[in-house]
């Protein structure tokens, strides 16, 4: 791989980000930040 320890690092770290912040809504299952999605919300 040509990428830097340090963009790998970054990668991963999104990633995680990603993983705790992310969830589905009870509703549709859709992906979203809040308890439910925007969609859902706007129902």
């Amino acid at each position: 791989m040509k990428s830097t320890d340090s963009d790998i690092e970054e990668f991963a770290h999104a990633l995680l980000d990603l993983k705790n912040k992310i969830s589905t809504c009870p509703v549709c299952h859709n992906f979203s930040e809040a308890d439910k999605c925007e969609i859902c919300l706007d129902i």
